[in-house]
């Protein structure tokens, strides 16, 4: 049981690390898309009435990178959370290992049951990090699948771009349909950041 509560420690301390690292460089893809926005925004300006449709959904399109962006540090900040927890939870742990271990020495040596409420007391503070663990986790994978769904939106966003910018002259359609491709690439680099993350909380309940 022991070795079960170690893993279970260590593996909500591996996992928030590398959904940590995912996220931040989903966050800045993000921060990408948002430039990419202002940029496809100026020239579908310039391109006239003839980027009227792909104008409008350069301003979805920024919307989405900055709830990408909003998102991704809320979610970053509750993985430091747990990265915190699990530490925190880690060296609770050792120290049960390390007062079962005194009190099997000390069989029924005199004092020995001075040790008890320690133990005990190391417990509840074990069973209050795995509660914080689940609270925090949950929230985290809550937050991971609000960020896929609009991020679904973000796909059909960059298809409508492409067909946008191909309704556009010649003088602009070329560098408009750059940016679609741009948004696109930006929207599938995210999501599978996004992917890899949930994958790590996947197993946990």
């Amino acid at each position: 049981m022991q070795q079960k509560d170690n893993n279970f420690g260590t593996e909500h301390f591996v996992a928030a690390s590398i959904v940590a690292a995912e996220l931040h460089q989903a966050t800045r893809v993000a921060r990408d898309i948002s430039l990419t926005a202002g940029n496809a925004k100026a020239l579908a300006l310039r391109a006239g009435d003839s980027a009227r449709g792909f104008r409008a959904l350069t301003d979805f399109i920024d919307e989405l990178a900055k709830l990408t962006i909003k998102t991704a540090e809320h979610v970053n900040k509750l993985a430091v959370d747990i990265s915190r927890e699990a530490a925190d939870s880690t060296r609770t742990l050792h120290a049960i290992d390390h007062f079962e271990t005194a009190i099997k020495k000390a069989g029924e040596a005199q004092y020995s049951n001075t040790l008890t409420p320690a133990l005990n007391e190391a417990k509840q503070q074990r069973d209050k990090a795995l509660q914080a663990f689940n609270s925090q986790v949950w929230k985290l994978k809550t937050q991971l699948d609000d960020l896929a769904r609009e991020l679904r939106a973000g796909l059909v966003l960059s298809a409508m771009s492409r067909v946008e910018a191909t309704q556009v002259g010649e003088d602009h359609a070329v560098s408009l349909q750059v940016i679609a491709s741009k948004v696109a690439e930006a929207t599938e680099s995210i999501r599978n950041h996004i992917e890899k993350s949930q994958q790590c909380f996947a197993h946990i309940h």
